[in-house]
């Protein structure tokens, strides 16, 4: 059995391996979901030990049935150790405020050991500044063994197209290191 101790003003919460998880990154000022609606967005990826997750993110107007019409988005985001990508999920799905809603952060929790860089891989013909391609501002928090990336802009669903996947960020890790010949003669004499 494992004990859990948080504080006072904590709260546990358990995810399942293998989950992507959008999150709202509500503003400090905001006093109820309705005025955050518009804020950015924050994907947390909880990979399974062979570094692997996957999750949906559904957004419309939060106010009318205009859903049951089509006017909603609905994309598919995945993780294979090394890329973040999105999919298209639902082809007569349009919101066109989807692609208004961005992006501003990704963290990938469980991450043993710091990435050599990180690109940011989107390409669109956006207004967005430095996209595609270019290196990305990163934090490897050892103790938590989390790592947080930063500095970009990437809409949810702008110039997406059904069914085919579009590399959001790569993570590109160091060479793992050799065996020496002494370690392996070691290894084998065990």
């Amino acid at each position: 059995m494992q004990h859990i101790i948080v504080g006072d003003l904590e709260y546990a919460t358990f995810v399942k391996a293998g989950s992507i998880i959008p999150i709202l990154n509500v503003g400090k000022d905001r006093m109820s979901i309705t005025q955050a609606i518009n804020d950015n967005i924050r994907i947390e990826v909880y990979p399974t030990s062979a570094g692997a997750a996957s999750g949906m993110l559904y957004i419309d107007d939060y106010t009318s049935h205009q859903y049951t019409s089509g006017s909603y988005s609905l994309v598919n985001y995945s993780y294979d150790g090394t890329i973040v990508s999105v999919t298209k999920a639902v082809e007569a799905a349009g919101y066109y405020k989807a692609s208004n809603k961005i992006i501003n952060e990704i963290v990938v929790m469980n991450v043993d050991a710091t990435p050599q860089y990180v690109l940011n891989r989107w390409v669109n013909n956006t207004p967005y500044p430095a996209q595609g391609n270019v290196m990305l501002d990163f934090v490897w928090l050892p103790d938590t063994k989390e790592l947080h990336l930063f500095g970009m802009a990437i809409p949810v669903e702008d110039g997406l197209v059904y069914n085919q996947p579009q590399e959001l960020i790569e993570i590109v890790w160091f060479p793992a290191a050799p065996a020496t010949e002494s370690h392996k003669w070691q290894h084998e004499e065990l």
